[in-house]
C-alpha cells in the first residue's frame, strides 16, 4: 500500500478511494450469489462493478471504488425487501416445509400410519443436507446484512497513518491541528478519481455542510461517512465491539426515518447472538449525541436534529434488542466556550444536584437544553436493585453513585466552589465515562456506537474519552498513538480535517484528570505519555496556567533527581535543563506573552532530557525556538539563544552552524554585565558533553575559532 501510495497524490479524494476499496473488501466475499443475481435486474451496473472488484488481485488507483460504494447504498437501499426480506422470506418457508416433512416422517416411522409409499418419497425431499443448505444461505444473507456495519476494515489505522506525522507534533491549539491536516489532504486540480461521489474535503466544505443540513435527503453513511470498527490492543478479545458510523436517522424526502438497512442489521443480530435466559435483551447500544431539546423557533439545523434523535428512540418500540440512550455533547452544560471560564464559581451542591436532576430526567428542571434521554424500558434494566427490582429510589442511588466517582475521579470533593470548567469536566467524565461504562458493564451488549451526524466530533470525543478512561481500568493503557487515532482519524476520513473545537473539550477533561492524578499517571509508564498529550494540545486561552504549573512540576522533578547514580556528561545535561527551566520561570512570571509556545518548549525540553539522541525531537525543538523569535522578536532572545544553542549542540552532526546562531541569539538577550559569564559557563558545559575530552576555558577559545567570551 505504502509504495502504491507514492505514485499517488495525496488527496482526500485518493484516500476515501482506498478506504471505500478497503470497505468494498471485506463486503464483496459476504454477497451471496442470490443478492448478486436480483442485482443483475435491479442494477446491472453495480453487479458488474461488484464482481469486477471480487475478481481484483488489489487496490487499482484509477478504479472508481467511491462511486461503487455509494452505487451500492443507494441500490440495496431501495431494494431490501426485495435483496433481502423476499429472499429470506422464502427460503424460511422452504425451510420449515422440509422441517415439517421430516415430522411427519417421523411420526409414520414411528406410529406405522401406512403411509410408507409417501413417506420413502419425503425423505428424499426432506433430506438433512437440503435443510442445511437452506440453512447456509440463510446464513449467508444474514452475514450480508452484518458486514454492512460489522466491516471491520482497518481504514482508521489507515487513515492515520497518513496524518500522524501531524498530531505527533509539537502544535499550538485544535485549530492548528484541524486546518493541517485539512491542508494535507486537500484536493487538487486532476485528484478526483470519481465522478458521481462526493470526496472528503468537498463533504467538509461550505457547500458540502449547507447542503447536508438544508437538503430533503441526509444519510452520511451513503457517502462519505464508513462504517468500520474501533480496535484498541486493550479490547482485543473483549466480547463488547464498538463500530465507528454515522448516524443510523434519516431525513428522506424530508421525512425523518431510520436506515432500513440498520433495521435490518439489528434484525439480525438477535439471530447472530441469541440472548439467554438471565441476560438483558440488547444485543446493541446506540449513544446519540445528537441534540435533543432543541426547541427554538429559529433552531432550524437543531429542529432537523431533534428529529432524527426522535426517530432513533423510537427504535425501541420495533427492535427489543437496542437501548438507545441519548447523552449531552453540544451546548448547554457543554457550551464549546466554558473551558475557557476558569475564574467563575458555582456552588458544589447546587451542581451536584443540578447533574442529578438532568440524569434523573426530572420535569421541573429549569435548564432549556439537557440532551439526556434515557427511556423508560430501558431506565428499568439499568437501575434496578439485585433482585431485578426497579424504583425511583433505586435509580437514584446508582445515579449518586456514577456522579460521585466522576466528581471523586477529578477530585472535586464536598463543599468545593466549582469553575464552569471544573463543572463542565465532571459532568463530561460522567457522560463519557461513568454512565457509558456503567451501561456496558450491566446490559452486557455485544456491541456499541457513539454517534452524533458523522460519528467524527462529538460521537468522536465520546467514543476516545470512553476508551481512554476504560482502558486505564483495565490496566491496559492506550497509547498515544491510538488516542490520537481515537481524535483525528474519523474527521480526517469523513470532512478531510482534525478533531474541531470539542478537541478543546475533552482536553479540559483530561486536564481535570490529571490535575487530580498526575502522580500516579507520572509513575505509569504506559500512562505518562498523556500529560505530554495534554501540554502540546492546551488551548491559547488555558496556557498561562498550565505554564505555571508545569514549570514547578518540571521544577521538583528536576530536583528530585538523584545525581549520585549520574555520570558526568548527565548531570551537566541535568544542569542545563534546571537552567532552562529557571528562564522559563522568569518569563512566565514577567506576564509576557507567547505562554503557548514557552509550554511548548518545556514540554519539548523534558522529552529532550529524557532522549536527547532523537533527531525528530531535535528538529521540533530547533522549530519552536523559530516560532518563539518570529512571534516575538526581541522577547525571549534568552530562551531562543538557549534553544538553538542545545538544538545545534544535540544535532551538530547534521549543521554546526546552529549552535553559533544560538549563542549569538542568547548573547543579544542578556544584559551586558552578565551575558559573558553566563554564555561562557554554557559553552564550557556544553562542550564538556559534546567533548568529555576539553578540560579548560583555553580549549574552549581554541576549538570554537579563537572566539573571545572572556569575563572583564
Amino acid at each position: 500500500m505504502t509504495n502504491n501510495r507514492k505514485k499517488e497524490n495525496l488527496s482526500s479524494a485518493t484516500l476515501h478511494n482506498r478506504n471505500c476499496y478497503a470497505y468494498l473488501c471485506v463486503l464483496k466475499d459476504k454477497i451471496p450469489e442470490s443478492v448478486l443475481n436480483k442485482l443483475e435486474t435491479l442494477s446491472p451496473t453495480l453487479a458488474e462493478k461488484l464482481k469486477e472488484i471480487k475478481q481484483q488481485k488489489g487496490y487499482k488507483s484509477n478504479y472508481r471504488y467511491a462511486d461503487v460504494y455509494q452505487l451500492f447504498f443507494d441500490v440495496v437501499e431501495d431494494n431490501i425487501k426485495t435483496i433481502f426480506d423476499d429472499e429470506r422470506k422464502a427460503l424460511v418457508l422452504k425451510r420449515n416445509t422440509l422441517i415439517g416433512t421430516q415430522e411427519f416422517i417421523r411420526l409414520n416411522d414411528q406410529k406405522n400410519l401406512g403411509y410408507s409409499s409417501l413417506a420413502r418419497a419425503a425423505k428424499t425431499f426432506a433430506s438433512a443436507e437440503k435443510i442445511s443448505e437452506l440453512e447456509a444461505e440463510l446464513k449467508g444473507l444474514d452475514e450480508f446484512i452484518n458486514a454492512i456495519y460489522a466491516n471491520d476494515n482497518g481504514i482508521l489505522e489507515q487513515t492515520y497513518e497518513v496524518i500522524k506525522s501531524l498530531t505527533q507534533g509539537v502544535l499550538s491549539s485544535a485549530d492548528a491541528i484541524e486546518k493541517s491536516i485539512t491542508t494535507l489532504l486537500e484536493d487538487k486540480t486532476g485528484d478526483k478519481i470519481n465522478k458521481k461521489s462526493q470526496t472528503p474535503s468537498e463533504a467538509g466544505g461550505t457547500w458540502g455542510l449547507i447542503t447536508a443540513m438544508a437538503s430533503d435527503n441526509f444519510k452520511p453513511q451513503h457517502t462519505v461517512s464508513l462504517a468500520t470498527r474501533r480496535n484498541y490492543e486493550y479490547n482485543r478479545g473483549l466480547d463488547l465491539a464498538e463500530y465507528r458510523f454515522g448516524t443510523q436517522g434519516q431525513r428522506h424526502e424530508g421525512e425523518a426515518r431510520v436506515s432500513p438497512l440498520f433495521e435490518r442489521w439489528l434484525d439480525v443480530q438477535q439471530r447472530l447472538h441469541p440472548r439467554q435466559p438471565g441476560q438483558h435483551p440488547f444485543n446493541h447500544i446506540y449513544i446519540n449525541n445528537l441534540g435533543y431539546d432543541r426547541e427554538g423557533p429559529l433552531n432550524y439545523e437543531g429542529k432537523k436534529e431533534r428529529a432524527l434523535t426522535l426517530a432513533l428512540h423510537d427504535l425501541e418500540n420495533r427492535h427489543d434488542n437496542i437501548a438507545v440512550i441519548t447523552l449531552p455533547a453540544d451546548t448547554g452544560l457543554m457550551s464549546s466556550s466554558d473551558y475557557k471560564k476558569t475564574k467563575d464559581s458555582h456552588n458544589y451542591q447546587a451542581v451536584y444536584d443540578e447533574f442529578l436532576q438532568i440524569a434523573s430526567q426530572d420535569p421541573d428542571l429549569e435548564r432549556e437544553v439537557k440532551d439526556f434521554y434515557i427511556s423508560d424500558k430501558v431506565r428499568k434494566h439499568l437501575f434496578a436493585d439485585e433482585q431485578g427490582r426497579y424504583s425511583i429510589e433505586t435509580e437514584k442511588v446508582h445515579l449518586q453513585r456514577l456522579l460521585d466517582n466522576s466528581f471523586r475521579a477529578l477530585g472535586i470533593g464536598k463543599g468545593t466552589q466549582l469553575s464552569s470548567a471544573q463543572r463542565q469536566a465532571v459532568w463530561f467524565d460522567f457522560i463519557k465515562f461513568e454512565l457509558p461504562n456503567y451501561i456496558t458493564e450491566t446490559l452486557e451488549p455485544n456491541s456499541i456506537n457513539f454517534s452524533c451526524k458523522d460519528a467524527i466530533d462529538r460521537g468522536g470525543v465520546s467514543s476516545a474519552y470512553y476508551n481512554l478512561m476504560k482502558s486505564f481500568t483495565l490496566g491496559c493503557p492506550l497509547t498515544r498513538e491510538e488516542f490520537d487515532r481515537a481524535l483525528h482519524a474519523a474527521p480526517a476520513m469523513v470532512k478531510a480535517r482534525g478533531m474541531n473545537h470539542h478537541l478543546d473539550i475533552i482536553w479540559n477533561a483530561v486536564d481535570a484528570y490529571l490535575a487530580n492524578n498526575y502522580d500516579e499517571v507520572n509513575q505509569n509508564e504506559g500512562q505518562r505519555w498523556l500529560i505530554e498529550w495534554r501540554d502540546v494540545n492546551c488551548p491559547h486561552e488555558r496556557a498561562s496556567d498550565l505554564l505555571a504549573l508545569r514549570v514547578a512540576q518540571v521544577e521538583w522533578e528536576l530536583n528530585s533527581i538523584y545525581t549520585g547514580d549520574l555520570d558526568e556528561q548527565q548531570k551537566i545535561r541535568l544542569d542545563k535543563w534546571k537552567e532552562f527551566v529557571q528562564l522559563v520561570k522568569e518569563q512566565s512570571d514577567k506576564g509576557v506573552s507567547g505562554k503557548r509556545l514557552l509550554l511548548d518548549a518545556l514540554t519539548l525540553t523534558s522529552k529532550l532530557y529524557e532522549d536527547p539522541n532523537n533527531v525528530d525531537l531535535v528538529k521540533a525543538y530547533d522549530k519552536i525556538a523559530d516560532e518563539l523569535d518570529i512571534k516575538y522578536p526581541g522577547v525571549f532572545n534568552v530562551i531562543v539563544g538557549f534553544m538553538k544553542a542545545c538544538a545545534g549542540w544535540l544535532f551538530s552532526k547534521i549543521d554546526d552552524s546552529v549552535m553559533e546562531k544560538g549563542w549569538a541569539t542568547l548573547q543579544a538577550g542578556l544584559e551586558i554585565d552578565t551575558r559573558k559569564t553566563l554564555i561562557a559557563n554554557m559553552k564550557d558545559r556544553l562542550l564538556t558533553l559534546n567533548n568529555p575530552s576539553v578540560e579548560s576555558h583555553n580549549d574552549l577559545l581554541e576549538n570554537n575559532g579563537g572566539i573571545d567570551i572572556t569575563v572583564n
